[in-house]
Order: C-alpha cells, then sequence, then structure tokens
C-alpha cells in the first residue's frame, strides 16, 4: 500500500512539474495581426515594430504574448469585420474614420505622430513639368487622383471635390497609374518613398513629384477587437509608456527619419485640406502624439 501511495506521489509531483513547465506557454497572450497586401508591401514593418515595443512595455502588467499574421489578405471590408467578430483578427492600424471608431476600439494615440496626413504625389515622370507649374489647389483639381476603393483617405478626397479614380486592387493602382488611368496617386510621405523604390524597376517611368503636398488631420490608430477591450488598455497603456520614456519617438523617427529628409518635407508648396472623418474625441491638445516639421532630429 505504501509503494502504491508514493507512485501516485510521484505521478501527481510529476504532473504538477509538467503543467508548470506548460505555464509560461499557455500565459502568452495571442494577438493576431492583418497580413501585408504583397511581398513588396512594406508599409506594416514600423506598425508592427511599434505594437511590439507596446506590448514589451507592459509585460509586468499584463503577462507574455506573441504576435501571429491572418492566414488570408484581409481588404479593409473583410479586417473590419473580422475586428468586430474577434476571432480571425485583432488588433490592425488603419487611418480612422467614424464608422470604425464607432465600432471597434480605437487607441487614440496617433501611430504616425500624423505623418499620413502629409501626401506627396506618385506621378509618371514625364508630368513633373506640369505638376511644376501647378500653384494652388484648385489647379490641382483638374487632374485625376487614383485611390482605393475601400480606403479611408478616398471619402476625404470625394468630400473636398477632387477628381477621382478608384481601384480595388492596392498593387493595381501602380498599374493604374503608368497606365495613364489617372494622373496622380496621393500617398502618405512615409509611403511614396518606399513604394517607389520597390516599384521602379518593374515601372521605369514612375516618379516621386517634386513640388506639392496636400496636408489634412490624418490620424493612424490601432484599432481593436470589442472582445479584447484589455488588449486596447494595454496597447494604450504601452503606448504612453513609451512616450513618457522616449521610445515612441526612437522607434518612429528609426523607421521614418531617412524618409522624411528624402522627401524635402519643409520646402513643398502645401495645400490643406479638410477631413470630415475627424472624430471630436482626436487629441489634438496633445502636441507631443503630432510631428512638428520644424523640429526633425538631426
Amino acid at each position: 500500500m505504501k509503494i502504491f501511495i508514493n507512485k501516485i506521489r510521484g505521478a501527481l509531483l510529476a504532473l504538477v512539474c509538467f503543467i508548470g513547465s506548460m505555464t509560461p506557454v499557455l500565459a502568452q497572450e495571442a494577438i493576431l495581426l492583418s497580413r501585408p497586401q504583397s511581398e513588396q508591401d512594406t508599409r506594416l514593418l514600423y506598425p508592427r515594430a511599434l505594437l511590439e515595443s507596446a506590448l514589451a512595455h507592459t509585460v509586468d502588467a499584463y503577462g507574455d504574448y506573441r504576435l501571429e499574421y491572418t492566414k488570408v489578405k484581409l481588404q479593409w471590408e473583410r479586417a473590419r469585420e473580422e475586428l468586430k467578430q474577434g476571432k480571425g483578427l485583432h488588433v490592425i492600424s488603419a487611418a480612422t474614420r467614424k464608422d470604425w471608431e464607432a465600432e471597434l476600439l480605437p487607441v487614440r494615440i496617433p501611430v504616425m505622430k500624423g505623418l499620413l496626413g502629409y501626401r506627396i504625389f506618385l506621378i509618371r515622370k514625364e508630368d513633373q513639368p506640369k505638376f511644376a507649374q501647378i500653384r494652388n489647389l484648385d489647379e490641382l483639381k483638374q487632374l485625376n487622383a487614383g485611390s482605393g476603393k475601400q480606403w479611408s483617405i478616398t471619402p476625404v478626397f470625394q468630400h473636398n471635390q477632387f477628381k477621382l479614380v478608384t481601384g480595388s486592387s492596392y498593387e493595381g493602382l501602380f498599374s493604374m497609374l503608368v497606365g495613364r488611368r489617372f494622373d496622380y496617386f496621393p500617398r502618405g510621405i512615409n509611403e511614396a518613398p518606399q513604394e517607389y523604390a520597390a516599384r521602379k524597376d518593374q515601372f521605369p517611368t514612375l516618379h516621386i513629384e517634386e513640388n506639392l503636398m496636400l496636408r489634412l488631420y490624418l490620424p493612424v490608430y490601432f484599432f481593436v477587437t470589442p472582445k479584447r477591450p484589455q488588449l486596447a488598455e494595454r496597447i494604450e497603456e504601452g503606448l504612453n509608456r513609451m512616450i513618457a520614456d522616449g521610445t515612441f519617438d526612437q522607434v518612429f523617427f528609426k523607421y521614418h527619419k531617412e524618409l522624411l529628409e528624402s522627401v524635402n518635407l519643409q520646402n513643398r508648396r502645401s495645400f490643406a485640406i479638410e477631413n470630415p472623418n475627424l472624430s471630436p474625441l482626436t487629441p489634438l491638445e496633445r502636441k507631443e502624439l503630432w510631428l512638428d516639421p520644424g523640429k526633425l532630429p538631426q
């Protein structure tokens, strides 16, 4: 009988040790992110790095985590539905719009420091002299702009009465530009240099317009599924910790300093446009959250 009891104790001890060894794995918070749209799509590298840092800043309060990509590529409307359900997607970085803020959990700290609201243009190189002659917004609006059908920026252009040609495919829009379906492709200053570098061999006539820029408030937030409110709280706390210790700006400028220098931001003719999607809850009063083009790091 004593031998039997000792065997039971040994088995229980082994089980406890096994469960103990598994605890760190089981305690990890799995977080699903949207997969890039193509192998050339580098837009998600920075928000992922920022998110990882925010999560790492909060391990003490919320525990360990792991990031995974969705199995398939998600267009914006599908991504919104997946976020609402909270099964196939947990968090995504996206330019804000009213329906997203109403249906999802926005973390109202601008991921891009407002950078996406500075829009420069991809054009055909032969058209640079035509754009160099533009002196005001009305002249620009005589030309056709290209944009994605489901993009947050598209209703903004429509509201401001731009001539607009929309496409359903991210990669297809570059072909449409080169194929003369529209005259210019407004892109965030964080997007255009990378997109040009990735496609200049494929599209030799592609060019970054040299003189003009649109300017609007267009914050990019992390949107979290309403099924995971604690995750939204964790990301917000992590980002605020990063702002307080300077890590936020370190990560931001690591990914964007060279881009900002390359686009000649301070010397472009700038045209302001209105964003009708801007919520009254936009943290405009927190100046530390927004890029100041006059105070770029040396």
